[in-house]
């Protein structure tokens, strides 16, 4: 069926209009004023439309698409809007939870710093990929990175072939492998000089310690090595000569045994530095 286009412009004869609609009411010859909703079955082409004033509301009813029709160069125009765009509803293409992704051609953020998230402990994004940075400001939870090859970092969902720079914390569930769960630094007497998740250590006897972690110590993983030789007034900078073991203790799941020896191989009080993962 063949679409009537009506031209509408300034010269259209207003008083025309009206007779149409039945409106014995004056008006301008620059106004239109119905006495009801006008119905045109045809398409209707306008220069421009200006819906409401300075401190008027106005509203405009769309019932389906609204398309630019036209083209340069043979290629689409895209519908352009001139103006801030406020959207009271939801934003989605085609349909909600559909296949086609919104495209953004620009960069994205907030209107304020440090006020708005990104997902919610209730609507979390499954993954993200990124090929550049990612700057944390925060607290990274749940980073597990037992499974990423060593020219990763680690990273929360996605793969990164750039940097991580967190200026803040990153914390591991302690029931998982991979990342650094727990440290103590420990001088020779069995002084906890610094730690992380270590509660305390307890010198058993000669050589042996006994290192205690807020968290169960799966199967006593651990790294140790020797460390400076320590006194009450601190380092005193000389490393301490031999060698380190770690061990579980069957008694508790967190602790950490350490025996320490001298070159000889023989039990010797001595620094170390142990690591858990």
């Amino acid at each position: 069926m063949k679409t009537l286009t009506k031209i509408l412009g300034a010269s259209l004869a207003t008083l025309g209009v009206l007779a149409i609609v039945g409106v014995a009411s004056a008006a301008t010859t620059d106004q239109l004023q119905p006495a009801g909703d006008i119905t045109y079955t045809e398409t209707v082409i306008v220069p421009s439309i200006k819906v409401g004033a300075q401190g008027v509301g106005g509203v405009t009813f769309f019932n389906g698409t609204i398309v630019n029709t036209t083209t340069n160069s043979g290629v689409d125009n895209p519908v352009t809007f001139g103006d801030n765009v406020r959207i009271d509803g939801q934003i989605y293409r085609t349909e909600v939870g559909g296949t086609n992704p919104l495209k953004l051609a620009d960069s994205i953020r907030p209107q304020t710093t440090n006020a708005y998230d990104l997902g919610s402990s209730t609507y979390q994004f499954k993954d993200g990929s990124f090929a550049g940075d990612l700057n944390v400001g925060g607290t990274v939870d749940g980073v597990d990175i037992s499974a990423i090859p060593s020219t990763y970092l680690p990273l929360v969902g996605g793969v990164l072939t750039g940097t991580v720079n967190v200026s803040g914390d990153i914390v591991q569930n302690v029931g998982s492998d991979g990342a650094v769960k727990g440290w103590a630094y420990v001088s020779a007497d069995g002084t906890l000089w610094a730690g992380y998740n270590s509660n305390s250590v307890t010198r058993t006897s000669t050589g042996q310690y006994e290192v205690y972690f807020n968290f169960a110590v799966n199967d006593g993983s651990g790294r140790a090595t020797r460390g400076y030789s320590a006194t009450a007034s601190g380092e005193n900078g000389v490393v301490d000569n031999g060698t380190v073991g770690v061990g579980p203790d069957s008694n508790n799941p967190q602790v950490v045994v350490v025996n320490t020896q001298n070159a000889a191989g023989n039990l010797d009080d001595g620094a170390f530095m142990i690591t858990v993962f």
